[in-house]
């Protein structure tokens, strides 16, 4: 048997209630510009019943190549309930999905199982 060193690992959100009503979003696996002179930059934002999940270069990446990387972003005060989250990238929409938010979450999505 032969076993690849490089494993394509898989593109997912996890979100995990925290201590003191915080939500912890931990994104990985995505991609973008291999050559990024200021970074990543996220925002999480809550405007009616939709939390909205953005992600983009700080300043565009100036290589002709795409790498991995794990973001993660916190949300506090939220009411228990159901929230549609709007993944988006560049504030383009990648995909949502409606979950319910508790002090026991723990949700693993897989960002290609998102409805766009």
């Amino acid at each position: 048997m032969i076993v690849s060193p490089f494993v394509e690992e898989t593109e997912k959100l996890v979100i995990k209630a925290e201590a003191d009503g915080y939500y912890k979003f931990d994104h990985t696996n995505v991609l973008f510009n291999c050559c990024l002179p200021a970074g990543l930059s996220a925002n999480l934002t809550l405007s009616d019943d939709t939390l909205y999940l953005n992600e983009w270069e700080t300043e565009r990446g100036n290589c002709k190549c795409l790498c991995k990387y794990d973001l993660s972003s916190e949300i506090k005060n939220l009411e228990e309930g159901n929230y549609v989250l709007c993944l988006m990238k560049d504030s383009i929409t990648r995909g949502t999905m409606t979950l319910f938010f508790n002090d026991t979450m723990n949700e693993e999505i897989v960002i290609s199982e998102l409805i766009e």
